[in-house]
């Protein structure tokens, strides 16, 4: 709703700002006052809040003591942090109060589409509210708060442009049989070298967290039928995994535009598989295995990836029907190490092999891992 009202304020020519307000001592605070007191000063900030706000509508509180509210130009912040520090001085015992903190963060980038500046207010409001105790801080925000929302707005089109230019190369990655030492199949991984980004995994996050994840996906996943295809017109037919983020599987226009994919193009199915990531939660777990299923009866494989990273791991093995399951390294470094290490990981192993489902293993890097 924020990232509309901006951007129907861009079109009539107003400028708005989203003004960030951290009352985190509050808590504290909060100990030593009448808890009638207190809810009568929360519901006030509220209605402050919703007062000075767009369309009176466009305020919120974020987490315990975070809040939000989109305004016009003649908001004045430091009024609204006096008058709400003369409160909690007024509340509190030794009439000391707390300090109020804010931010204004601005969303005036030119050229940006409405959905990227709504992914950015929406990134940038997450980070405020998870991140307080780290780099993240009301204070970092008011360095740089004309420039926050631009930099993500601008971030994600450095990422759209990376995806359209093609800027990004596949690594190989073997996973070998156990059995007989051979390569079974490889995990296909995303590499931008040309585009000058030396961390996958930061950018990728970043990808998940603003919600441009699936375009990359799907860019990846062509760019795999692409060599699979090259591959086997010069003899050499291989089997590749290919990462989906559970986000990218929520999403309808991603699943109609991967499955037109592979309608398209007829690489061998069974050598095509897919590996879904955790690393962003799977919300619809019903809509999710209905794909896997359609995936699975068009003949490639699907496994579940990082099993044993999230806490929701084993709901997901509940509620979606797989074929393989990778489990995450660190069970195996600990299975190495840790008292109670082997039994975590010989207990996962044996609930796959219950379930007949398949066991990838990461991080095995030496003979010795090997062995055991």
């Amino acid at each position: 709703m924020v990232g509309r009202r901006i951007e129907a304020a861009k079109a009539e020519g107003k400028h708005y700002g989203l003004t960030l307000i951290d009352l985190r001592d509050f808590g504290e605070l909060f100990e030593h006052i009448d808890a009638a007191a207190a809810r009568s000063f929360i519901a006030h900030i509220g209605d402050t809040l919703r007062a000075v706000s767009v369309g009176g509508d466009t305020a919120g509180r974020f987490a315990d003591e975070t809040y939000g509210v989109l305004h016009d130009d003649a908001f004045d912040i430091d009024e609204l942090k006096a008058h709400l520090a003369e409160m909690t001085r007024r509340l509190d015992p030794t009439g000391k109060g707390i300090e109020v903190r804010a931010a204004t963060v601005d969303a005036k980038k030119a050229g940006a589409t409405p959905e990227d500046t709504a992914k950015a207010v929406v990134y940038t409001i997450n980070r405020f509210t998870r991140e307080q105790d780290g780099d993240f801080t009301i204070a970092s925000l008011s360095d740089g708060c004309t420039s926050m929302v631009q930099d993500t707005i601008e971030q994600i089109a450095e990422f759209k442009n990376i995806i359209r230019g093609g800027a990004f190369k596949v690594a190989l990655q073997p996973i070998i049989e156990l059995a007989n030492s051979r390569v079974h199949h490889y995990e296909a991984l995303a590499r931008f070298d040309a585009a000058g980004v030396a961390s996958p995994y930061a950018l990728i996050s970043f990808a998940e967290e603003v919600g441009v994840i699936s375009e990359f996906d799907l860019a990846m996943t062509e760019r795999v039928v692409a060599l699979m295809d090259k591959s086997r017109t010069a003899g050499n037919d291989l089997t590749l995994a290919v990462n989906l983020s559970g986000q990218s599987l929520g999403n309808p226009i991603f699943v109609e535009s991967l499955l037109r994919l592979l309608r398209d193009n007829h690489v061998a199915r069974d050598r095509l598989w897919f590996e879904i990531t955790e690393s962003a939660r799977i919300e619809d777990l019903e809509s999710t295995n209905r794909l896997i299923q359609n995936l699975r009866r068009a003949g490639h494989r699907v496994c579940l990836d990082d099993f044993g990273a999230g806490a929701a791991a084993f709901q997901y093995l509940r509620a979606l029907d797989i074929d393989l399951v990778k489990i995450d390294g660190s069970y195996v470094r600990e299975a190495l190490t840790a008292p109670n290490g082997k039994a975590f990981l010989k207990s996962m192993a044996g609930l796959c092999a219950d379930l007949d489902i398949d066991v990838v293993a990461e991080m095995i890097e030496d003979r010795e891992t090997v062995a055991f």
